[in-house]
């Protein structure tokens, strides 16, 4: 399963939600940071 794949499953979701594809992105990169902050802390 290449990164192809997984681009398309991201579109598809964000035509079922109805957000864009950046804003999903954004919004699980943020999620992991915050994850990542709690682990250092």
């Amino acid at each position: 399963m290449g990164h192809g794949a997984q681009k398309k499953s991201l579109e598809k979701l964000s035509a079922k939600t109805g957000a864009p594809v950046a804003a999903l992105m954004r919004r699980a990169i943020d999620n992991y940071l915050t994850m990542r902050e709690k682990q250092l802390r």
